[in-house]
């Protein structure tokens, strides 16, 4: 389904656990580039796709989210479920032996902050 071997691995492995991976034209702005959360399931726009280990990222939201909400239009994650999400990509990025890519600090402090409020 997608050109790159990293990004068919990781949907591969996403599907496989019971979250649904799609091909996806994303024009509007997403938390990181060529990828977002819809309806609990992962979009993925492979010709905007910075880093495929952004996929485990994202499907650690909808593995740590609440199975009751999350197949709502968005997830809002809080502070804990930030924490929850990071330590289990990193954990699925061991399993499956591929690079991680480093939390990009800004980026997270920011969206800790504002789900703390």
């Amino acid at each position: 389904m997608f050109a790159d071997p990293l990004t068919e691995k990781l949907a591969t492995f996403v599907r496989g656990i019971g979250i649904d991976v799609r091909a996806a034209a994303l024009d509007g702005p997403t938390f990181f580039p060529g990828i977002d959360i819809q309806y609990g399931a992962i979009l993925i726009d492979e010709a905007r796709l910075k880093h495929p280990a952004d996929i485990l990222h994202e499907a650690g939201h909808i593995a740590v989210t609440d199975p009751a909400v999350r197949h709502e239009f968005r997830l809002a994650p809080n502070g804990g479920e930030e924490m929850a999400t990071l330590a289990w990509s990193y954990a699925a990025a061991l399993h499956l032996g591929v690079p991680r890519r480093p939390v990009p600090c800004g980026a997270a402090q920011r969206q800790l902050a504002d789900a703390d409020r």
